[in-house]
């Protein structure tokens, strides 16, 4: 059985989310935005985080997770996992609250990879462009993950840095394409959504 929670930043409204199997202490992360309630939780012993994109409110906590967890594995496009290390590519620089994050342990995914969680699960991972270059959407079972590529109801950002919106429509119909009944979304900002309706699918803006 999968078990997701939702955590979401009280500044920046990112949320992370945090994937456990079977109640087992293994766990994965979609994103790295806020991580200290997952810090505090006793026995927890995080893998992976795999990141939607690298944008400062999506990384946030990464350091302080490689801290705690120094063997962990970070997921991303190569793009995602360039940007991470630099403070004005993922524009925390401009916050005043620079975040670069230093870490040998990364795997670089490409579109279409399959990795197993915990032996059992496998996660499925589509490249989204378009709100960014290296956006990233992953599939477990009929659980949909899409970051900032995909917020129902919400058109797509792609005034941003390295925002294109001739890829956003392409992504959309992508994901569009992905969403079957029975399937819940967990974008990168809100609530998680319930078998959304595909016309809730905002081209760009």
């Amino acid at each position: 059985m999968i078990q997701v929670t939702r955590y979401e930043h009280p500044e920046f409204t990112s949320n992370t989310y945090l994937i456990q199997i079977d109640d087992h202490e293994d766990a994965w992360l979609i994103d790295a935005g806020f991580v200290d309630e997952v810090l505090q939780i006793p026995g927890i012993k995080v893998q992976g985080v795999f990141l939607t994109h690298d944008h400062y409110d999506h990384i946030y906590g990464l350091n302080n997770l490689i801290i705690r967890f120094p063997e962990i594995t970070i997921y991303g496009s190569k793009y995602t996992l360039d940007c991470i290390k630099d403070a004005r590519k993922n524009l925390s620089f401009y916050r005043q609250m620079p975040v670069e994050v230093l870490h040998l342990n990364v795997h670089v995914l490409q579109d279409g990879d399959l990795i197993f969680l915990h032996h059992t699960e496998q996660i499925l991972c589509m490249e989204t462009p378009g709100h960014n270059p290296g956006c990233m959407s992953y599939i477990i079972d009929k659980l949909l993950f899409t970051g900032d590529s995909f917020i129902p109801g919400h058109p797509v950002i792609t005034k941003l840095k390295g925002g294109n919106k001739e890829l956003n429509a392409i992504s959309l119909k992508k994901i569009e394409g992905l969403i079957v009944q029975g399937m819940h979304i967990y974008p990168g900002h809100k609530e998680i959504y319930s078998n959304p309706e595909l016309h809730q699918l905002k081209p760009l803006e």
